[in-house]
């Protein structure tokens, strides 16, 4: 039997097993032995598409395919075949067509075993995929596949009340891995990851447990909800002085959305103090909730220029040339507990024509509080003076 002939035969078995989940193997004589051995092996590879394993393995696997992927992604691109060599491609040297084309179709014909085999580690590769998904933590390029297992889960759930329950574990655990992020100073992305799947998790526990009628269930797990969300509000707020500052800000909203207090900015105002520059550029930031040792910071964090005056409603700093132009990009205002608010929109007089409408030279009052500095007078308040 040739191998065109065993190939064809080993189709016919295959399909035949296929529709019929029966074995054909004893019914194979013995000049069948190659024939036997590629069903023993297709059989013995399509049984491992139900082997899992060990979460060690597994993350060693990742790391090993991520970096595969990475030297795959740097390669260059395999040269063309050569001319001379693609003649070699050509039908047999006899010239005949019939030959020719029984070549080709061996050629072109993949063995089933090969077919078996490639099945079993695609099956093999997604199974262990879903391992280290399953475990995959925020920051990992995989976690994007752990959180639509996740959807797949609460879809599937059977009950709303059980879909409640499926959030909030999640929202636990985003919780849980925030806090991680945070002990050991991971930042972006695991740190950002963490606290969108913490938001999403909680805001779909709540509008879920909207659709639970009255009862000790629905009452049951309000009382969980209540209890992760004062957690939430106590983490978030340790966080606030140990992330970055484009975190402090994301966080801060998240406080804000707890029904936490946090600063506001509803204006921003510069103006120059000099014409020559020596003393800079006065900025009047006005809007509520700045704390005591409020501080203007740029977009990486750094603290800008010096306070004038500070109060609950308004906080006025001076800074330089170089300073001002960091307005624009993303610097914002800072409590010393890291609750923080983006500065916005900017809007710029010239010498001598005050601020918010103030008279010439002089601040507007700053609320319930302030502090004079240099030759601009506040408007005087019984707030605590801040020293240049």
């Amino acid at each position: 039997m040739d191998q065109l002939e065993q190939a064809d035969r080993l189709d016919a078995l295959l399909a035949f097993r296929l529709r019929s989940g029966g074995s054909e193997t004893a019914l194979l004589d013995e000049e069948d032995a190659t024939v036997v051995a590629a069903l023993a092996a297709a059989d013995y590879l399509i049984n491992l598409h139900s082997v899992e394993p060990d979460e060690p393995f597994a993350r060693s696997l990742e790391a090993r395919l991520l970096m595969h992927a990475q030297s795959l992604a740097t390669a260059p691109l395999a040269a063309t075949r050569p001319a001379h060599q693609r003649g070699a491609l050509l039908p047999g040297r006899d010239g005949s067509v019939a030959t020719g084309r029984r070549q080709a179709t061996r050629r072109a014909r993949f063995p089933w075993p090969v077919i078996a085999a490639s099945l079993a580690l695609v099956l093999g590769i997604a199974s262990i995929l879903g391992v280290v998904a399953a475990a995959a933590q925020p920051g990992s390029p995989l976690y994007a596949l752990h959180r639509f297992e996740q959807g797949v889960q609460v879809q599937l759930a059977p009950t709303s009340a059980d879909r409640v329950e499926l959030h909030l574990a999640n929202a636990r655990a985003a919780l849980a891995a925030l806090n991680t992020a945070v002990t050991r100073r991971q930042g972006d992305p695991s740190y950002s990851d963490a606290l969108t799947t913490l938001q999403s998790e909680a805001q779909a526990a709540a509008a879920t447990l909207q659709t639970l009628p009255a009862g000790h269930e629905r009452d049951q797990l309000t009382g969980q909800l209540q209890t992760l969300r004062q957690q939430e509000t106590q983490d978030l707020s340790t966080a606030l002085t140990m992330i970055s500052w484009p975190d402090q800000l994301a966080t801060t909203q998240a406080l804000g959305s707890l029904g936490a207090a946090i600063p506001h900015v509803t204006s921003v105002t510069v103006e120059q103090l000099a014409p020559d520059g020596d003393r800079g550029w006065k900025v009047t930031v006005t809007g509520s909730g700045f704390e005591i040792g409020a501080e203007l910071v740029d977009s990486g964090g750094t603290v800008l220029g010096h306070v004038l005056a500070s109060g609950p409603l308004q906080l006025i700093v001076e800074i330089n040339e170089t300073d001002r132009h960091l307005l624009g990009q993303g610097a914002g205002v800072r409590n010393p507990d890291g609750t923080a608010a983006r500065l916005g929109s900017l809007t710029e007089n010239g010498i001598g024509k005050g601020t918010s409408g103030g008279p010439e030279g002089t601040p507007s009052p700053i609320g319930n509080g302030g502090a004079p500095h240099g030759s601009h007078q506040p408007t005087p308040s019984p707030s605590v003076p801040r020293d240049r």
